[in-house]
C-alpha cells in the first residue's frame, strides 16, 4: 500500500480535492472530519469542560470560543492539541489497518498540520496544496464563522509556505484554476500506479 499525504493551509481546497479523490475510489481520511466527531465523543467532551470551562454554553463547548481562547494562549493550545490529536491519531491508525486488511493500493490522508504535527516518515508522498495569500484569505472569509481576524490569527500559527514547500514532495497551485488541479492529481495517481507499494508489515510496524 501507498501513503499519501496531503496537506495546505486552510483555504488552499483540501476538501475539494479530497472530494474528487473519493469519487475517483481513492480511500481518503479527512482529520477535519475525524476532529468534529472526536469533539462530539463523550469522553473528550469532559476533559474539555475540565481544561476549558469558560468555553462552555449551554451545557456543549462553544467551538468558536474554544478557538478564540486557545489561539490567544500557546499553552492552552497545546492542551487542546494533545486531547484532541492523541485520540486522532488513534482514529487514523484503525483507519489505516482496516484499509490495509482491504487491500486498498493508495490511500490518502488529509492532515492540515501534516508538516507542523505529523510524523513524515509514514507517508511515501506529501502533496502540498498552495495558492496566494489573496486568493486563500477571499476563500475563507466566505466562510460561516470566519472573518478577517480569525484568518489571521490562523496562519500565523502555521508554519509558512516556503517552509512547507521545502517539505513537499509535489506542489499543487489550486489558484490556477480547479481544471488543472484535478489534472495535478490525476498525474500524481498515474505515478503511482507504477511506484513500488510498502510492505504490509513495515506499514504495520508504523502505526502501532
Amino acid at each position: 500500500m501507498i501513503i499519501v499525504g496531503l496537506t495546505g493551509s486552510v483555504g488552499t481546497g483540501k476538501t475539494e480535492i479530497s472530494k474528487y479523490l473519493t469519487r475517483n475510489k481513492i480511500s481518503v481520511f479527512e482529520s477535519d472530519k475525524h476532529v468534529r466527531k472526536i469533539h462530539d465523543k463523550k469522553t473528550i467532551q469532559e476533559k474539555l469542560f475540565k481544561a476549558f470551562p469558560e468555553a462552555i454554553s449551554e451545557k456543549k463547548i462553544n467551538r468558536r470560543t474554544l478557538a478564540e481562547i486557545v489561539f490567544n494562549d500557546q499553552n492552552k493550545l497545546n492542551k487542546l492539541e494533545n486531547i484532541i490529536h492523541t485520540e486522532l491519531n488513534k482514529v487514523q491508525k484503525k483507519w489505516i489497518k482496516k484499509k490495509l486488511t482491504e487491500r486498498k493500493k493508495i490511500v490518502v490522508l488529509d492532515v492540515p498540520l501534516l508538516f507542523e504535527k505529523d510524523n513524515l516518515e509514514k507517508y511515501d508522498l506529501k502533496i502540498l496544496l498552495t495558492c496566494s495569500r489573496n486568493v486563500q484569505r477571499i476563500r475563507v472569509i466566505k466562510r460561516k464563522d470566519w472573518d478577517v481576524k480569525r484568518y489571521d490569527l490562523t496562519v500565523s500559527k502555521q508554519m509558512s509556505e516556503l517552509e512547507k514547500k521545502v517539505l513537499a514532495d509535489k506542489i499543487i497551485h489550486t489558484d490556477r484554476g480547479k481544471r488543472y488541479a484535478l489534472s495535478e492529481i490525476n498525474t500524481v495517481l498515474c505515478e503511482l500506479k507504477y511506484k513500488k507499494h510498502r510492505l504490509t508489515s513495515s506499514i504495520i510496524k508504523e502505526f502501532n
